[in-house]
């Protein structure tokens, strides 16, 4: 049986599927800075723009 504190112990400590998220994320996030690097501050704000009036759009299941 655990104890309190090592039950505590495991809810903080990210498991091994939280950090390989973590690390796709980190790549996502890398990827789409290179994707963007060559957009104007303009052309940023307009996918923005755009990406956030598709998302509102988006149908709700």
């Amino acid at each position: 049986m655990c104890s309190g504190g090592a039950r505590l112990r495991a809810a903080r400590e990210p498991g091994e599927g939280t950090k390989i998220a973590r690390g796709f994320r980190g790549q996502r996030r890398e990827q789409l800075q290179t994707a963007l690097a060559d957009f104007t501050p303009a052309e940023r704000a307009d996918l923005a723009r755009l990406l956030t009036k598709l998302a509102a759009s988006w149908p709700q299941g």
